[in-house]
């Protein structure tokens, strides 16, 4: 009977030996990885001591082979600024910011009996995609989530821009700018639409709506801009009243009214910015 048979191979030498009378057979490369073939034709591959299960593969990491699933596919969500460290088995990923919404605009007293001004509602934050490679993010990347824009304050006040959100330099989007105030007697201008920022596919949010004006009774107020993920504020029609929030991520907050000299109203507040990565793991 052959007790054992010595086997090269590219990665280096193999021993096949009979563990037992029963006929089974059993091959190692460097004490790592083993088949065992019985006689009844039963095999089983252990790799770094691990049985695969069903539907896993024998993978090479480039330094040693391991049981893994060919394809699988995790998510990491950010709400706020930290660190993305990839998985271990990260071999490519989607990244994808949202930038922050601008503030809507405030108003001042509005000027004479029956009229009403309104402020511009802010914009929503732009959006950018980036696939990248495991070589790319390194170890980790810091991730930034931009803060939503402040409503201006009561009076002559602008909403404030909304904040950038990003991962490292691979990828970048823009916050949206904050809505003007309304005059004394005219409605603001919408936040424009911030510009495109970096990665492979990149877009401008929208900008928000301008505030109405008129000597006739109430009108509406400028809504701020909508993003992929979120709302921005109504345009309300109510006399004398604070812009509304937006809600979700990278909205712009709506603008304020004041009507029949009610007084000075603050705008809403544009919502912060969001980064999601999808990871494609081997």
């Amino acid at each position: 009977m052959v007790s054992t048979i010595n086997a090269s191979t590219a990665g280096g030498g193999g021993i096949i030996t009979t563990a037992d009378a029963s006929g089974t057979l059993s091959l190692q490369g460097g004490g790592v990885t083993g088949i065992s073939i019985n006689s009844s034709g039963t095999s089983t591959i252990v790799a770094n001591g691990v049985f695969g299960t069903l539907g896993q593969a024998l993978l090479s990491n480039g330094t040693g082979i391991y049981w893994g699933n060919t394809v699988s596919v995790s998510m990491q969500t950010f709400t706020s600024s930290g660190t993305y460290t990839p998985a271990n088995t990260m071999v490519n990923a989607l990244l994808f910011a949202l930038g922050a919404g601008g503030g809507g605009g405030a108003t001042p007293t509005a000027s004479g009996s029956g009229w009403s001004n309104h402020g511009g509602g802010g914009a929503a934050g732009g959006f950018s995609i980036a696939r990248v490679t495991k070589a790319q993010i390194g170890a980790s990347q810091a991730v930034t989530i931009g803060a939503g824009g402040s409503g201006g304050a009561a009076g002559t006040n602008a909403g404030s821009a909304g904040g950038s959100t990003s991962v490292g330099s691979l990828c970048f989007a823009n916050g949206g700018n904050g809505g003007l105030p309304g005059g004394s007697a005219g409605g603001g201008t919408g936040g424009a639409s911030p510009a495109a920022g970096t990665g492979d596919v990149a877009g401008r949010g929208q900008a928000g709506e301008a505030g109405s004006w008129t000597v006739a009774g109430s009108a509406p107020s400028g809504a701020g801009g909508s993003s992929l993920l979120g709302s921005g504020g109504r345009a309300l029609s109510t006399v004398n009243y604070t812009g509304e929030n937006a809600t979700g991520y990278g909205a712009g907050g709506g603008g304020s009214n004041s009507y029949n000299g009610g007084g000075g109203y603050a705008g809403g507040s544009g919502s912060a910015g969001i980064v999601f990565i999808i990871e494609f793991n081997s």
